[in-house]
Formats: C-alpha cells, structure tokens, sequence
C-alpha cells in the first residue's frame, strides 16, 4: 500500500485591508515603571518604636510607675502587689494602664478588621487613619502635662496613663494588622529573641537589621525622655508626640505616592484607546 499524501499545512489569511482613516492597533500597555511595590515601612516603624521607648519612659518614671506599651511588666507588678498585699491605689497605675492598652487594642482592631494588607502593599490607607489615633492620644497626653506644668497629682497621673496606654494599644494594633515580618513597635521581647536566632542562623539580611533598629530606637527612645524628665521637664511628653505625628504624615505621603502609582496603568490603557470618530 502507498502512504496516503500529505495535507499541505494550512496557510495563515490574509491580513485585512484597514478602511482608509482607522488608526493602526496600539499594542497593549506593559507595566508602568513606576507602578512598583512600595518600600517597607522601615523608617515609620522605627519612629513608632521610639515613641513607645520614650512613652514607657514617662509613664514609669513620672506617672506612678506603670508601664503603657510593655503588658508583661504591668502584670508582674499588678501580681507584686497584690503578693505583698500592699494597698489597692498601688495597683491603680498598672490595671489602668493594661485596661487602656486592651481598650485600644479591640478599638482599632474592629477599625481595621476590613483593611487589606498584602506583601505588595503591606500599609493600606486606613492604617494611616488608625496611627492618627495614637497621634492624637498622645496630643492629649502633652496637652494634659502642660496644664499641670509636669507636675501631675495622682488623679491627673491616672489619667495620663489611661491615655498613654490607649495610644500605645492603638499603636499595637495598627502594627499587627501590617502584613510584614518583624514589625512590632511596643512588645520587643520577642524581636531580641527573633533576633538573636537569626543571627545565629544566617537570617535574611533586612528582617535582621529591622529589628535591630527597632529595638535601638526603643533605647534612644528611652533615653531622650529621661534627658527631657532631668531638663526640660515640661516637655518631656514632646518627643512621642513629635514621632507619632512624623508617623502620619509618612503615611499620608507614602498612601498618595501608592495611589498615584496605582492609577498609572488605568491612564496609560485609557490613552490607548481609540477616540471615537465625529
């Protein structure tokens, strides 16, 4: 038997003649150079970190000796307390201030419970909205230790720290809700942990020296409200304020650069397009 013959291979059509006056097809636009993923928010982080250093700082050294950001200690003392059955205003400071930092917590984590935080855009909008919280606890904070000329009595200390502690629980939860390893400005117990492993495991480069950041800022923190408690005590609650409201405008500018960059491509395929003819 012979082989049947072959098919000769179909032969693509040919191209169309365009009608006279029809602009030639624009190829589709490709991504726009400056639609890129935003930066990690590294330097409004480490500012966040200094503000819980030099809060804690005041709140411990001139508010009756309770912690606003750091939880466990509050505890230990509250069980200290109670231990050596010392009387119930000594627990005041530290039940305040673990009420307000839950308080604050649960407030902003119902704010952003619908905010969506991706690896490409790990600070949305609303997060910006929620570290105005903070900001404008910690205003309040200044405004109240002016009033008292940094002499505040024990009610007015009570107070402070419920305020203090609203503003670092809101803090907290705005963090947590970012989608970004190695993020936490407030509890650093576990980031010296964290830490520490990584560099005895090679950890990967910018997480390690993120962390290390947050937790010298914490220190700076720390140390300038002591030098403004010893100097310029009526100020002393400046410093926070000053990072909280740096903090916001980043974001603010950080969330219009996003959302500029964003808008890009839509631009670029509506320009692609042909105008319709008179």
């Amino acid at each position: 038997m012979t082989e049947p013959p072959e098919l000769p291979e179909p032969s693509e059509p040919p191209e169309r003649p365009q009608p006279s006056g029809t602009p030639p097809a624009s190829p589709a636009p490709g991504p726009s150079p400056s639609h890129r993923p935003p930066p990690p928010p590294t330097p409004a982080l480490t500012l966040l970190a200094l503000g819980s250093g030099a809060t804690d700082a005041l709140s411990f050294a001139a508010l009756g000796g309770a912690f606003t950001s750091v939880m466990t200690g509050n505890l230990v003392l509250t069980g200290l307390a109670a231990g050596k059955a010392q009387p119930a205003r000594d627990l005041l400071p530290s039940i305040f201030a673990i009420a307000a930092f839950v308080t604050g917590v649960f407030l902003v984590s119902r704010l952003l419970r619908t905010a969506r935080s991706s690896p490409q855009d790990p600070w949305p909008p609303r997060i910006t909205v929620a570290l105005a919280i903070t900001a404008l606890a910690q205003a309040v904070v200044l405004t109240g230790w002016l009033v008292t000329a940094g002499q505040p009595t024990r009610p007015a200390q009570a107070g402070l720290i419920v305020l203090a502690g609203l503003a670092m629980g809101s803090q907290s939860a705005a963090v947590n809700a970012l989608c970004l390893p190695a993020a936490a400005t407030t509890y650093l117990t576990g980031t010296l942990a964290m830490l520490t492993s990584e560099l005895a495991t090679a950890g990967a480069r910018p997480t390690v020296l993120r962390r290390l950041a947050l937790l010298l800022a914490v220190v700076v923190g720390a140390a300038g409200e002591a030098l403004l408690l010893d100097h310029a005590r009526r100020l002393a609650p400046v410093l926070q304020v000053s990072a909280a409201v740096a903090v916001v405008a980043l974001g603010v500018v950080r969330d219009l650069r996003h959302r500029r960059s964003a808008r890009t491509p839509e631009t670029l395929v509506d320009n692609a397009k042909p105008a319709n003819p008179d």
